[in-house]
């Protein structure tokens, strides 16, 4: 089953019997990680573009001090490691590991060039995934910048849509992990803005009761 790779943006506008057709043609390496293990360790040289097919991968920064940081959750479909294959530093500046069972597929880096370089529509896609992932890091540093727990709680729920209901990725732990802050710290401010009248959860369900009053929050 290729399904996380149908689903990629890479090969967006493709037919699947194209696709099917690509990945016969395509040398691959694929590699099953069970959940913890390192997929790409922080300072690895990135010679190959990883697709997951199935799994969730974690990505994360461990701080000399011990602190680790959850940047992202990578689901199947997503890809890493499109930004450093054509630059000169190629080492991965952050650890991915697998969140369950995953399955990824590598192309290395000069199969994808020969690729780009036949498939006019698979260049044009991979060039979306580099401004995609320019724009994630922008609203990256822009949340892990804001200067309250509160702050950065609301940035994260308004960014996750433009209505009302919300059903979050992360349990309490991992959204903790995401938003840099401690898990008790987490909790105090989601009940805050409960008991404040701007949002309302159960488990991973939430929903914004007020985006004036929370947009609010962020210019305080």
């Amino acid at each position: 089953m290729i399904d996380g790779i149908l689903r990629c943006e890479l090969f967006r506008q493709l037919t699947e019997t194209h696709i099917r057709r690509l990945l016969e043609e395509i040398p691959l390496t694929k590699a099953v990680f069970h959940e913890g293990e390192i997929i790409y360790q922080e300072g690895q040289v990135c010679d190959s573009l990883a697709i997951i097919n199935l799994g969730q991968v974690d990505i994360s920064h461990l701080f000399s001090s011990g602190k680790e940081i959850r940047l992202a959750l990578l689901e199947a479909g997503d890809v890493f490691g499109e930004a450093l294959l054509f630059g000169d530093n190629s080492k991965v500046p952050i650890t991915l590991s697998a969140a369950e069972t995953t399955e990824v597929y590598f192309i290395h880096r000069t199969s994808l060039h020969n690729l780009l370089m036949q498939e006019r529509l698979i260049s044009q896609n991979f060039l979306t995934l580099l401004s995609h992932k320019i724009f994630l890091l922008n609203e990256r540093v822009r949340l892990l910048g804001l200067d309250s727990i509160r702050k950065k709680v609301v940035w994260y729920l308004l960014q996750q849509t433009e209505g009302e209901a919300i059903t979050v990725p992360f349990n309490r732990e991992g959204m903790a992990r995401h938003l840099a802050v401690p898990r008790p710290s987490l909790s105090r401010e989601l009940a805050k803005l409960k008991e404040d009248g701007l949002i309302d959860y159960q488990g991973r369900q939430f929903k914004l009761l007020s985006r004036v009053g929370l947009e609010a929050e962020l210019s305080e």
